[in-house]
């Protein structure tokens, strides 16, 4: 979702950078009635940990269950 890199031991982050360097349990995804994804991830590329989200569109048919 992102090229940006994440800096979670950071004073701002405190214990929870060190404890949680990948951004603990806050991601998601969700589709919506359009057909895209709502993503949510949490990141600190900014040396605090914020939730970041942005929507992805498949292009492409569904395939069908067999």
């Amino acid at each position: 979702m992102s090229t940006g890199e994440n800096c979670p031991d950071s004073p701002a982050n405190g214990e929870a950078g060190r404890r949680w360097p990948e951004g603990g349990e806050y991601h998601g995804l969700t589709a919506t009635a359009d057909g895209r994804f709502q993503v949510l991830w949490s990141d600190s590329r900014e040396g605090i940990y914020q939730l970041r989200t942005t929507t992805i569109r498949v292009d492409g048919k569904a395939i069908g269950a067999r």
